[in-house]
């Protein structure tokens, strides 16, 4: 009998033999086909997937790093607020008519009582007169009615009523000088004139406001301070005020105020709590109604361990990516006193341990780094600058 593999034995099978043969060769054919194509596959996978291939390899994200340093800290309450005068008052008008000349302008210093304006008094002048005329006369007579009254010459009602009419004359002679001394618009303190609303020949009535005079040489800033931190802050604490309009530079706050005011009560409709700081303006630079930022300290720390802000990764949460070798990892940290630039660090970061700062919005911790910037490692890690 012929073996399977010998040239004549398909020959010699018979019809159903084939058929049981040929289904055999197919299944041989197909998995030895497979197996080279498996081998083919598997060395375009190795040769793509980077082995041996360092043109194929994943590029390392460039980072910047930067290590902890010791600086003071400051914890800083930053609000805004417009300058007030503590001391403002509007000067009105006593006496109906036309004015007769305007003595000042808006910007003027003025002294207590100093004149501003003048109504004219002409009509007010000859009432005066003719009050003063009539308190003469019906004082004359009164004397002399007293001399006689007193040696029983003239009744006691002829008398009496002699002495009313002289205590009439007396009041419509005070009222007329009165009205003649309104028509002079002077100013109740001493000041400096903010406003102006009047021009000469101008007709003006009875108490109508015409100038506004308040005292520039110390402001007041009303601010709102929240409930949570109502209880940092105290009376006659020093404020440090920066006005936008006069500053040298972003961090140029030059002006020492003191909280002089703090509301007993919390405003129910927003949680706030009215607070009232007074800065001086000897120099007279600041202007009213300018715009002022405030900065008031709530606590200091000194020579604490700090990072900067933006190595802080994430939204909500405290952590880090922190260097090792290269890679980065993501570490938990607690955090204290924060300022416009640092964060105190009380927990999860030494001082030696280099930490991105840029770089790392998108990365993770299977990503490669490379630390483009080679921040040196600080003996002390100290950055002594004062705020």
């Amino acid at each position: 009998m012929k073996s399977f593999f010998e040239p004549g034995f398909i020959r010699m099978g018979k019809s159903k033999g084939l058929v049981r043969v040929v289904p055999f060769l197919a299944v041989l054919l197909v998995l030895g086909l497979g197996a080279c194509d498996s081998e083919r596959w598997k060395k375009i996978r190795e040769r793509h997937q980077g082995a041996g291939d360092p043109a194929i390899e994943v590029a390392a994200i460039n980072v910047e790093a930067v290590y902890p340093v010791r600086r003071d800290m400051e914890e800083v309450l930053e609000l805004t607020g417009n300058l007030e005068p503590i001391e403002k008052v509007d000067v009105y008008t006593k006496q109906s008519g036309m004015l007769k000349r305007v003595e000042v302008m808006a910007g003027d210093s003025v002294a207590e009582n100093q004149l501003l304006a003048k109504v004219d008094d002409e009509e007010l002048q000859l009432s005066y007169r003719q009050a003063e005329s009539a308190y003469r006369a019906s004082k004359k007579k009164y004397e002399s009615y007293r001399n006689l009254f007193q040696q029983k010459m003239v009744s006691a009602q002829e008398f009496h009523d002699l002495e009313r009419a002289f205590r009439d004359a007396d009041i419509n002679r005070d009222m007329a000088r009165i009205r003649l001394e309104n028509t002079e618009i002077r100013s109740p303190m001493a000041g400096t004139v903010v406003d102006r609303r009047c021009d000469p020949n101008q007709l003006v009535g009875s108490m109508e406001s015409l100038f506004t005079v308040a005292r520039l040489n110390r402001y007041r800033i009303p601010i709102s301070v929240t409930e949570s931190e109502i209880g940092k802050i105290q009376l006659g604490q020093s404020v440090r005020v920066r006005v936008d309009a006069v500053a040298t530079g972003p961090d140029d706050y030059p002006y020492q105020g003191v909280i002089a005011e703090i509301s007993p009560m919390v405003n129910p409709q927003n949680g706030m709590v009215a607070v009232r700081v007074e800065v001086p303006n000897p120099g007279g630079e600041l202007k009213m109604g300018m715009f002022a930022r405030l900065r008031i300290i709530t606590a200091v720390r000194a020579q604490a361990l700090a990072i900067p802000k933006k190595a802080l990764a994430g939204e909500g949460v405290n952590q880090v990516w922190v260097v090792e070798g290269d890679h980065g990892r993501l570490t938990p940290i607690e955090v204290g006193l924060r300022d416009n630039e640092y964060v105190e660090i009380l927990s999860g970061l030494e001082s030696g341990q280099m930490l991105i700062v840029e770089g790392h919005a998108a990365l993770t911790e299977k990503n490669r780094i490379q630390v483009v910037n080679h921040p040196v490692k600080p003996a002390t890690a100290t950055d002594s600058r004062a705020l």
